[in-house]
């Protein structure tokens, strides 16, 4: 969030960006997974079955780019 506005990662740790970490963020995932199989959300509008669905997807994208980056560093890289 905070690199479009010109600040490094660092930056984004102290203004607290990183208030979640990356298990959360799995384990979000897997819970908002489960709720798109519950009868709760089958009585949801259209609209809101879709946001769900891409907010999914943003936090499965997510979590896929941090592990690949963590993998690098984790290299050296």
């Amino acid at each position: 969030l905070g690199h479009g506005i010109g600040l490094d990662v660092h930056d984004c740790e102290n203004i607290g960006e990183r208030s979640f970490s990356f298990a959360e963020v799995e384990e979000r995932a897997g819970k908002l997974c489960a709720f798109f199989k519950s009868p709760i959300f089958e009585k949801l509008s259209d609209k809101k079955k879709e946001l769900m669905h891409e907010q999914y997807d943003a936090m499965i994208l997510y979590s896929t780019k941090v592990g690949q980056r963590l993998e690098l560093e984790k290299k050296g890289e």
